[in-house]
């Protein structure tokens, strides 16, 4: 009896090893889009940069910008609480509640999605004038999204490509760098923008950026 199940034992366990020989253990998740699956052709990247332009809609981005003007003296109502406007009014709110916190994550947001395209897209297989073209235009945005927290918060801490955010995010504590740093940061990636970006694109491309809107 006790052969029997040492050699049941000897038996499974080779099969195991079998098993394990068989496959790669390092392939990507089939449940989900990756980084090393997705940046594959044009159509990819026109997908990662359509992702960088629909952050935007989220209300607490610029989906319901102007209603910030009911937080002065040009607007009123308050949306029912819902984004922290009544909270701001009645100087209930800081940095770290409602309408502050949200639209500080959403810019990262849109930055970090910024920061996905300009690094993957070096790897898709296009000509390289396009890839730079794609490049420019995460940068535009990139710097677009780091404008609106300069305007709102000052120097805020600066996050660029190199950044491998599945691998830092629980290490993302970087302090503040000042306005200049901030205001710079923003100057050079305009400058690759106006330099890369077409002056104008076809009527299925319409409302994307281009050089002129770099330049302005």
């Amino acid at each position: 009896m006790n052969k029997s199940i040492k050699h049941i034992g000897l038996t499974a366990l080779s099969s195991l090893f079998l098993l394990t020989g068989c496959y790669d253990m390092d392939q990507y998740p089939a449940d989900k889009v990756s980084s090393g699956s997705f940046w594959k052709d044009e159509a990819n990247a026109k997908e990662g940069m359509m992702g960088i332009y629909n952050s935007m809609k989220k209300d607490d981005a610029f989906g319901i910008y102007y209603t910030r003007d009911c937080l002065t003296d040009i607007g009123i109502g308050l949306n029912w609480g819902v984004y922290g406007f009544i909270e701001v009014a009645q100087g209930q709110s800081n940095s770290t509640t409602g309408l502050f916190k949200d639209i500080w994550k959403r810019m990262y947001d849109g930055i970090m999605r910024s920061n996905t395209l300009i690094v993957n897209v070096k790897h898709v297989d296009m000509d390289e004038s396009l890839i730079n073209q794609y490049i420019a235009e995460a940068r535009f945005m990139r710097a677009f999204f780091y404008n609106e927290l300069l305007n709102l918060y000052g120097g805020v801490p600066i996050y660029d490509e190199t950044v491998e955010v599945d691998k830092e995010y629980d290490n993302m504590y970087k302090t503040r760098n000042t306005e200049e740093e901030v205001r710079n940061f923003i100057l050079a990636d305009l400058e690759y923008a106006c330099s890369n970006l077409p002056k104008t694109w076809d009527d299925a491309n319409k409302g994307r950026v281009t050089s002129g809107t770099a330049y302005a």
